[in-house]
Formats: C-alpha cells, sequence, structure tokens
C-alpha cells in the first residue's frame, strides 16, 4: 500500500530557494522506497547574504534609532534592516489595522518582498511583531494598538486603443505594451497608499517604441474581482496597485492616410 511523506524542513540557499508550488521534482540523492518528490506549497522566505551599502545603511540606522520605535522612522528602519523579506513598509499612527481612526494606533502596511512571499504572510507579520515586541512602549502590546498587515492590492486594468504606422509592428509593439505595464505597475515601484492617475499611464504606453498615439484609454480598478471607483479608493492608505488584465486594440495607420 502506498502511503504519501510529508517532510517539513528548512534549506537555507538565498533567494534562490524561493519557488512556487510543485516546482521541487527531484531528490539530491537516492532514498530507498522514495521515488517523487514535490512542494505542494510556495517556498519563500530566502534572502541573499547583504552586500557592503546594506550593511552600512543597517549600521547608520542603529546609531539613530539605538533599538527603539520611537517615531515613524524608527519602526521603518527596524523592519527594513531586520525583516529582510519585506520589500517595503508605511507606518500610519493614528489609524488601526481596518483604517478607523484611534488615538495611540499604529499600523504597519508591510509589503512582501517576492510575490511567494504573500502566501506566508503570516510568518513575516509574526517577524514583525517579534522584533518590535521590546523595542516600543508596552502600552502598544498590552493594548493591542500595533498591528501589521498586507496592502489592499489594486489591479489596474487598462483598455486602450494605439496607433502604429506598420502592419509589421503590431505584434512588437502589443509585447512592448504588455511588458511596460508589468514594469510600470510593480508594487515595489510604488508608495503604499498610492494608485497610478490616467495622465501618467498614457505617458507610460506613449513611450512604447512604436506607438504613435495612444486614444480612448480607460482604466478600471478591481480589489479581488470586485471593481472598484477610485474615487472611493481614494484617501485609503492601504491601497498597493498591481498588474491587471490589459485590452490594447492596435490600429495601423499608413504613413501616407
Amino acid at each position: 500500500q502506498n502511503r504519501g511523506v510529508r517532510v517539513r524542513y528548512v534549506s537555507v540557499s538565498g533567494s534562490a530557494s524561493n519557488l512556487s508550488a510543485d516546482t521541487v521534482n527531484r531528490m539530491g540523492r537516492s532514498i530507498g522506497f522514495v521515488n517523487k518528490v514535490t512542494n505542494p506549497l510556495v517556498l519563500s522566505g530566502g534572502n541573499d547574504a547583504e552586500n557592503t551599502m546594506e550593511a552600512i545603511r543597517r549600521h547608520s540606522a542603529s546609531f539613530r534609532h539605538q533599538n527603539r520605535a520611537l517615531c515613524a522612522h524608527d519602526f521603518r528602519q527596524l523592519v527594513k534592516t531586520h525583516v529582510r523579506s519585506v520589500a517595503d513598509v508605511r507606518i500610519l499612527r493614528g489609524v488601526d489595522k481596518n483604517g478607523r481612526q484611534g488615538s495611540g494606533y499604529v499600523t504597519l502596511v508591510a509589503l512582501p518582498d517576492r510575490k511567494y512571499g504573500q502566501s506566508q504572510f503570516p510568518k513575516i507579520q509574526k517577524q514583525i511583531m517579534d522584533l518590535l515586541s521590546d523595542k516600543i512602549s508596552p502600552v502598544f502590546g498590552t493594548e493591542g494598538r500595533l498591528s501589521v498587515r498586507m496592502p489592499e492590492f489594486v489591479s489596474v486594468c487598462v483598455k486602450s486603443r494605439i496607433m502604429v504606422d506598420d502592419y509589421d509592428k503590431v505584434s512588437i509593439v502589443e509585447k512592448g505594451l504588455l511588458g511596460q505595464m508589468e514594469k510600470y505597475l510593480d508594487p515595489r515601484h510604488w508608495d503604499i497608499g498610492m494608485l497610478p492617475e490616467e495622465t501618467e499611464l498614457r505617458n507610460t504606453l506613449f513611450a512604447v517604441p512604436g506607438v504613435l498615439g495612444v486614444k480612448h484609454l480607460e482604466m478600471n480598478l478591481f480589489i479581488g474581482t470586485a471593481p472598484r471607483d477610485r474615487k472611493e479608493l481614494f484617501g485609503n492608505p492601504f491601497v498597493l496597485p498591481i498588474n491587471g488584465t490589459h485590452q490594447f486594440q492596435i490600429i495601423v495607420r499608413l504613413k501616407n492616410d
């Protein structure tokens, strides 16, 4: 009778060990009666050794905050230097984890460094809370006024008509547009709490080589599968844009037209 064996282990290989589910498919050596292995869950949390500049910044920051979190800058520096699986963190004072105003509350909005890190956020959350437990006023811990949460990811989906001057450029331009949007909407390049403007999107698309014009640009926002109005999200301190699904109608306008 065949029985599955589940093994839990820790392997330190830096960022190379961050893998999506079902990526591991072979063993480094043969083990009797084991003919197949896989990873049902994503593997995350691996970080490469810090470089010289990162070490300098970490030591410089330690002189300023003296291992205590007294102001927003201290919170950010402590998290960024000690929890390296976090790409960015925003400190919100006077705001609880649900976005409600409240005296004495501090909410840390932390962005995982890699896409696989989102599923492992509870571990990141615990790391941050453990890190800060002895570096903050006891009031925060005893009254639950300190919280850590992920951003509110907002999928940005664009519909637009794109003008080109050659039929041979259609596929190249379409590929360039999709690549440009993926790069532009990388959440690591945005401040938490910010969303793109249509003018910025138009300029971003127009910058793709081969694009002559951008017509009828429409930006749609979604949280999960639910459409959201920009006015509804305006002022939300947790929002963060991510790349959505785009529809580009590419129109060829020949030079002699």
